[in-house]
């Protein structure tokens, strides 16, 4: 897997926290920046402990963050460079109590690393997780996820675009790309029961929801629904399963 996009040495970005991840001497941070590109940076557990604005470096918290020179500890750590600033804009709170909304946001996360590791930016990309990390600290972590999970599919191209699941009538290359599509995650998901019509007509207004513009509506069957086929469609379309699935199942 090619390594995350470097950053301009020395230029403060905005930035969402996508993960953490703990490697020895030191902590190694995904983020995405406002330009849609995944990278890294890493800070020394001696830094980490000492650093003003460390204390924001959590999951889908927001910051302004300045990454330096690439910094070596460890010889496959070579590529990465060290996070020289934190300036913190909010921190998600919900995330400190409850097992559940980890797990969700992991899952979040996971699916971020999959679909973007190679990605040449996509600005989209940033908007949305900005949008959902103001959500999960108002809002149920796990229907936020589940539209998240849908519109990152989207962006990394496994999902059509909203204007072809919300096409309608019954010829013309929108219908034709949207029966494929069902067709598609009906055979990928292994799923004997057909995809419900609610489902397959709220995808679309999934894919369109603009975060921070009130609640979308749907029953807890849709929900459920959504996740479910979430979960097995980004299983067969990245071909592996996703670590963090385990996790909330044990939960």
């Amino acid at each position: 897997m090619r390594s995350p996009s470097l950053a301009s040495a020395g230029v403060t970005e905005r930035a969402v926290i996508v993960s953490q991840q703990k490697r020895g001497q030191a902590a190694i941070f995904s983020m995405v920046t406002e330009d849609g590109h995944l990278r890294q940076g890493i800070l020394p557990n001696r830094r980490l402990s000492t650093m003003k604005g460390a204390g924001y470096l959590r999951p889908f918290s927001k910051v302004y963050i300045t990454l330096g020179t690439k910094k070596q500890i460890g010889r496959e750590l070579h590529y990465l460079q060290e996070i020289q600033q934190v300036d913190g804009i909010s921190v998600v709170s919900t995330l400190l109590d409850s097992l559940e909304n980890i797990a969700y946001t992991s899952i979040a996360g996971e699916l971020i690393h999959l679909l973007f590791s190679i990605s040449e930016g996509e600005r989209e990309l940033f908007s949305r997780l900005e949008g959902y990390a103001s959500a999960i600290d108002e809002k149920s972590t796990r229907i936020a996820t589940i539209i998240l999970g849908w519109q990152l599919l989207e962006i990394g191209g496994f999902v059509p675009r909203a204007e072809v699941l919300l096409s309608t009538g019954e010829e013309g290359s929108l219908v034709e790309a949207k029966q494929a599509f069902w067709k598609e995650v009906q055979w990928a998901t292994g799923r004997v029961v057909p995809i419900s019509e609610a489902f397959q007509q709220g995808l679309g207004n999934i894919l369109t929801y603009r975060w921070g513009e009130g609640k979308l509506s749907g029953s807890e069957s849709f929900w459920k629904e959504g996740e479910e086929l979430l979960f097995s469609f980004s299983e067969s379309a990245l071909g592996e399963r996703l670590k963090s699935r385990s996790f909330l199942q044990t939960i």
